[in-house]
């Protein structure tokens, strides 16, 4: 499975992509970090995409740490996808981090699949979310053919069986926005997920932020 992932990103050019973003981003961002606004230290969750996991997120959540706020990494080892396991531990996650901060609000910022798992717990609980960041994150088509690629989609699939049941769910749920302010940052130049699928409709509380970046770099 993990080989015909990194065919899949090869393919697509992802992976040199990543390669040249991560020699060029640390210095990106220690030019730019002075300049951007300071956090007010409340707390941020950050969920990985499908089939990675803390050690992916971990240069982002590095940056967050930088400028302020008080991080956490979702602990859920790899995210192979959304099962009963994977919803527990998320619901668990995000109120053992709001009991520990006193009660703050969290920031939810995910990564693609981990951007959909935002959506969801912002929906769910929104009295403990004050924001959901996705990156690359396909919510306006969940589950709807030709969101991602084809062979991602083998690959998900592959993982988890599909459940007609859960697909028509998925795709009501993944059109309409959680109830708190949610920006997408997409890419036209993304090779995994087609870039028209990550975004918001119109509304008070969304946006969309376009940005020059493959889908692994963001």
């Amino acid at each position: 499975m993990y080989k015909r992932l990194m065919q899949m990103f090869n393919a697509s050019n992802e992976m040199p992509r990543l390669m040249a973003d991560a020699l060029t981003f640390k210095s990106g961002f220690d030019r730019i970090k002075d300049d951007l606004p300071k956090g007010d230290g409340h707390p941020v969750l950050v969920l990985p995409g499908f089939l990675t996991d803390d050690s992916y997120t971990a240069s982002l959540r590095d940056c967050i740490s930088a400028q302020g706020y008080k991080v956490h990494a979702w602990d859920g080892g790899v995210n192979t996808g959304f099962d009963t396991r994977a919803a527990d531990h998320l619901r668990q996650r995000l109120h053992d981090i709001f009991e520990e901060n006193g009660g703050q609000k969290i920031t939810l910022v995910g990564h693609s699949l981990g951007g959909i798992f935002a959506r969801e717990l912002a929906r769910e609980f929104p009295d403990k979310v004050r924001a959901v960041v996705t990156l690359g994150t396909p919510a306006g088509m969940v589950g709807k053919p030709g969101s991602t690629s084809p062979m991602l989609e083998r690959l998900y699939e592959a993982f988890n069986p599909k459940s007609e049941h859960e697909n028509i769910d998925l795709q009501v749920r993944g059109a309409t926005p959680p109830p708190v302010p949610t920006t997408s940052i997409y890419s036209k130049s993304d090779g995994i997920v087609w870039w028209e699928s990550c975004l918001n409709p119109a509304a008070k509380q969304t946006e969309n932020i376009e940005v020059r970046s493959g889908h692994l770099g963001m």
